[in-house]
């Protein structure tokens, strides 16, 4: 049984529902069992026009196969429960000529298996937060990917993106396609905690990982895990042990913090690249055999210089640190204990 606004009750088998709204409605809707797909779109005609959508999907291989709102001050929360649930492609706030700001994206996920394939915002000042929390020693993870924020242009307060994850076998970008996490813009703030073991952020294959020496890391072909722009921020902690693949920053005044905490007996892993001038990237890792390659080399706008690399790595032995910065004026410091 599904439950919309205004008090209607219709009976839903597994299939699509499609519900469009005008500005400053409200939708709640409810579904059960197994295979329900739903897709919603709302738009704001007005500043003071603000639209809302509650959607609660318990059981199995349902989907959130678009959800499409724009103009201010939306908000949209879905929760799914189970195992095997979807948000799909076409998932946005905002669009080009009708940006949205203010807005609020609130994904929830419990269970195992669940996929978020898109969470778009376009605009600035918007929140996107994704939760997925698997629970006991199920290897079967959960997966997101946030394909695109944007800031509007000449706006200095951007977008942020708060990703969280717990259990075993997760995955933030890149399952066979997909970006991880793109920001584009002035402003931007991305944070992703995983806690747990065996998990990934900027997923791709670890062939790709230089296996000793210096190297230039060959692009991913998504390139997962981007910001783009100026005074951005990302903060990665990984608990367990965990891998970032890959993390591209291009511009000015940006800045990388990662955190590996525990040993499991299978290395943590960190390798990042900057573009640009006056970056900053802060690795702290735990554990046995850590290994960090960073590289902080020129970008469209000129040369490379005044970034800054720190790494701390805590273990009894194998811990491995490649750095490479191109220009004047760059710092770096690297200490293993």
């Amino acid at each position: 049984m599904s439950t919309l606004g205004r008090g209607m009750m219709i009976a839903l088998a597994p299939l699509l529902l499609t519900i469009g709204m005008a500005s400053g409605q409200g939708i709640t809707l409810n579904q059960s069992g197994i295979g329900h797909t739903v897709s919603v779109t709302q738009e704001s005609l007005g500043p003071t026009k603000t639209n809302q959508a509650v959607i609660t999907q318990a059981g199995a291989y349902h989907r959130v196969d678009g959800f499409l709102q724009y103009g201010p001050r939306n908000l949209l929360t879905v929760e799914q429960q189970g195992e095997n649930n979807v948000i799909g492609e076409r998932a946005d706030q905002g669009r080009p000529g009708s940006p949205s700001y203010d807005g609020t994206i609130v994904i929830e996920q419990s269970g195992h298996g669940h996929e978020v394939w898109e969470a778009d915002q376009a605009g600035h000042r918007n929140e996107l937060t994704i939760e997925q929390r698997s629970g006991g020693g199920v290897s079967a993870g959960n997966f997101a990917d946030v394909e695109m924020q944007w800031t509007t242009l000449g706006r200095t307060r951007g977008n942020e993106a708060t990703i969280l994850q717990t259990g075993v076998g997760n995955r933030v970008g890149a399952k066979d396609k997909g970006s991880g996490l793109v920001q584009v813009g002035t402003g931007n703030v991305a944070t992703v905690t995983q806690d747990g073991n065996g998990n990934h952020a900027a997923t791709r294959a670890d062939h790709a990982l230089p296996a000793g020496g210096l190297h230039s890391l060959p692009p991913p072909p998504h390139d997962p895990f981007v910001q783009h722009g100026v005074s951005n921020s990302v903060t990665i902690e990984q608990d367990g042990a965990d891998v970032l693949h890959f993390a591209l920053q291009k511009g000015t005044k940006n800045e990388l913090t990662v955190s590996q905490a525990g040993d499991q007996g299978t290395p943590n892993v960190v390798a990042s690249t900057q573009r640009g001038r006056q970056n900053q990237v802060s690795v702290d890792q735990f554990g046995e055999g850590a290994f960090a390659t960073v590289r902080q080399e020129p970008g469209g706008s000129g040369k490379a210089r005044n970034n800054t690399v720190t790494v701390m790595q805590h273990g009894a032995s194998g811990k491995r640190a490649y750095i490479a910065q191109h220009g004047p004026s760059n710092r770096s410091v690297v200490t293993q204990l």
